[in-house]
């Protein structure tokens, strides 16, 4: 990883030049994420994107218009470049479109990703203070790849984002979405003396609205990888099998007691011996623990699933519990499990409403 410290050193323009020019023929895609768009951004980029598409290149672009800092040429100038674009936007003032990321994919071989402050903007690329970090991936290193990966479903997943009102927050960008953006008050004019650059009050018609809930502390999520001593995936299976088909509770020695609460926890059950993550449920920590007990706590099983495709601990993440213990998982851990193990078939509607996955 390297840093871009702009203007004093370098420039993002310059480094995406270079990038792009110096990439070979062949199969390759160059994504842009940014929060605003104006003409001199674009303008900026233009030669090299059409010599990047001349080669073989796709090029594929997703912009917000938050606070009207994106501008009505700034959209057209982007659809001329683009192979497909989109707008996103969320009307909740404080729910942003912020991001900036530009991405070339060599398929299959490498990835070079630019994240940081700079906008599609003529000042994001050249002249504002700026500092971003450029990350290179070697595509043929499976770990690599899969973390290349979780930011390219990242941008797919905003294209098919919708509010709590059912309206999209993400659009394909055409001359007639321009249009209406722009009837609506939402665009900048590089062509008016009185642009405005205001925040709007409101989104309009076009986009939904979508209120998340505050991001809650890991160890608050509820995510839990429970790392047994079973010796094979069968004994784990036939355990879970015998509780959840019994009494449904399942007493654990070792570990930190996890604390009983109102909703469930969800549960990844992996087996000691081989590494593998057999099944995964509901589970509800019982608060009752008998003074002569032998176990820290006990749950009780409210649902078990085991899907066709089994998952290695090791294929979701880089770290590993000790043995007979539990592990807090993170977000990226639990839905590369749910990519995985359920690429072939739907996943239970516990997992879904996670991320909201069909």
């Amino acid at each position: 990883m390297s840093l871009i410290w702009q203007p004093e050193l370098y420039k993002v323009g310059e480094i995406l030049e270079d990038v792009l020019n110096h990439s070979p023929k062949g199969p390759k895609h160059f994504y842009i994420m940014s929060a605003y768009v104006n003409s001199n951004g674009v303008k900026r980029l233009e030669p090299v994107l059409q010599k990047f598409k001349r080669d073989g290149g796709k090029v594929y672009a997703m912009v917000g218009i938050g606070q009207k800092r994106t501008s009505k040429q700034g959209l057209q100038e982007i659809l001329k470049v683009s192979d497909e674009a989109w707008v996103f936007h969320n009307n909740y003032l404080e729910r942003t479109f912020h991001l900036k990321v530009y991405t070339l994919e060599q398929l299959g071989k490498s990835a070079t990703v630019i994240v940081g402050s700079s906008n599609l903007t003529g000042g994001g690329l050249d002249t504002n203070y700026e500092v971003s970090a450029k990350i290179e991936f070697d595509l043929r290193s499976p770990k690599e790849a899969k973390e290349f990966n979780y930011l390219k479903q990242m941008f797919q997943s905003y294209k098919s984002d919708a509010g709590d009102d059912n309206k999209p927050l993400c659009s394909k960008l055409d001359d007639s979405l321009i249009r209406r953006l722009e009837a609506e008050g939402l665009l900048d004019d590089e062509d008016s003396k009185k642009s405005n650059i205001k925040i709007s009050s409101r989104g309009g018609t076009i986009f939904g609205s979508k209120a998340f809930p505050s991001r809650k502390p890991i160890e608050k999520l509820g995510w839990i990888l429970v790392h047994t001593e079973f010796d094979s995936s069968k004994e784990l299976r036939d355990r879970l099998d015998e509780c959840y088909n019994g009494d449904k509770k399942w007493g654990w020695r070792l570990g930190h007691p996890l604390k009983p609460r109102e909703e469930s926890y969800i549960v990844l059950f992996e087996c000691n011996r081989d590494g593998k993550i057999v099944a995964d449920g509901r589970v509800k920590v019982l608060s009752e623990k008998p003074p002569d007990s032998p176990y820290n706590f006990s749950f009780s099983l409210e649902e078990v699933n085991c899907p066709t495709v089994t998952v290695k601990l090791q294929q979701i993440s880089d770290r590993r519990p000790n043995q007979g213990g539990l592990m807090l998982l993170r977000e990226d851990e639990l839905s590369s499990y749910i990519q995985n193990a359920y690429k072939d078939s739907k996943p239970p509607k516990y997992l879904s409403d996670v991320f909201g996955v069909d």
